[in-house]
């Protein structure tokens, strides 16, 4: 049970980055296959074995490549001039103003418009935010907020430059300026922990979880995202309750019962580190089958245990 409400303090996680709600169209963009991600080899792959891809629906007119591992960019990135760069956005939100949701996955390659040219139309639009010249109404709509905006690199992969952050309240295919959070800006809210965090030993300190999970045992799913900070808990103490949990994991002490439940999982838990910032040390992953209240230890995968791995498939470098 997450016991507070989210209340604008922190951004944890890219999926959590506060943008605003007006987007705009794609009405003649293309469907693009969704494929299944990797495993790790600890990871059995019968749960995934349940899941019914039948009635996945290929798309057509697919291009390899637009759809790929997204990394995010460096820091040194934020240096970079986009202006007239290509970039892509891709959603499920309305392909025209008067349409539905798409129940198809759908995207479009738009340049990049000078921020000054883009505050022309948005006055108070800074370099915190990314703008793409929609002329002939082709964009983001209402449904894509908060969706990636991509940009391919030399090496041939991409970075995630931006997330679909508002454009025009009169609609979606007037051509005016779609707006973007601009990643970098906001890059040192959610990174992952370098190698050498590994060594760190996290008892006792504070770390903080967060997710749209139950707060009861008896409640639905939460409409608000939810926290909780509590300290680690030793791994050889979490072990009395959990045998088999070892240093590739992470345990925090429920007691009071406050923690994560049915529905966090795979929710991120951080910690705040030495420059202000924060890690990402863990993902929620399992706690008592008895419940979320009873001060059982919960368990999180420890994100260090698996840097390589997460090297080797995403490209990201540590």
């Amino acid at each position: 049970m997450l016991s507070l409400t989210f209340k604008m303090k922190l951004v944890f996680a890219v999926t959590f980055l506060a943008v605003s709600a007006h987007a705009l169209d794609v009405s003649k963009l293309k469907p693009v296959e969704v494929k299944r991600p990797p495993l790790h080899p600890k990871l059995s792959a019968a749960g995934w074995n349940k899941v019914d891809t039948s009635n996945y629906k290929k798309g057509t007119n697919q291009q390899p490549g637009v759809i790929n591992f997204i990394r995010l960019p460096p820091p040194s990135f934020a240096s970079v001039n986009l202006d007239g760069q290509l970039v892509t956005i891709s959603g499920f939100g309305k392909y025209t103003d008067d349409s539905g949701i798409s129940k198809e996955l759908r995207y479009v390659t738009l340049p990049v418009m000078p921020t000054a040219q883009c505050a022309g139309a948005f006055p108070g639009v800074d370099n915190s935010q990314i703008c793409t010249d929609t002329t002939g109404g082709h964009s983001a709509c209402n449904g894509d907020s908060g969706g990636p905006l991509i940009i391919q690199v030399n090496d041939g992969g991409y970075y995630e430059v931006g997330l679909v952050s508002f454009g025009s309240n009169q609609g979606c295919t007037l051509g005016m300026p779609a707006v973007f959070t601009r990643i970098t800006r906001v890059i040192n809210f959610i990174r992952l922990p370098p190698p050498s965090f590994a060594s760190v030993n996290l008892d006792g300190q504070l770390v903080t979880i967060s997710g749209f999970g139950k707060y009861t045992d008896d409640s639905g799913i939460s409409k608000e995202l939810r926290y909780v900070t509590l300290p680690v808990m030793p791994t050889a103490q979490c072990a009395g309750a959990f045998p088999g949990v070892d240093n590739s994991q992470i345990c925090t002490d429920t007691t009071g019962g406050h923690s994560a439940c049915n529905g966090d999982s795979g929710g991120p838990l951080i910690i705040q580190v030495n420059d202000g910032g924060y890690y990402e040390v863990g993902l929620v992953s399992f706690g008592s089958n008895q419940g979320c209240t009873l001060g059982m230890p919960a368990v999180f995968t420890r994100i260090t245990s698996f840097l390589p791995w997460i090297s080797s498939h995403t490209g990201m470098k540590f």
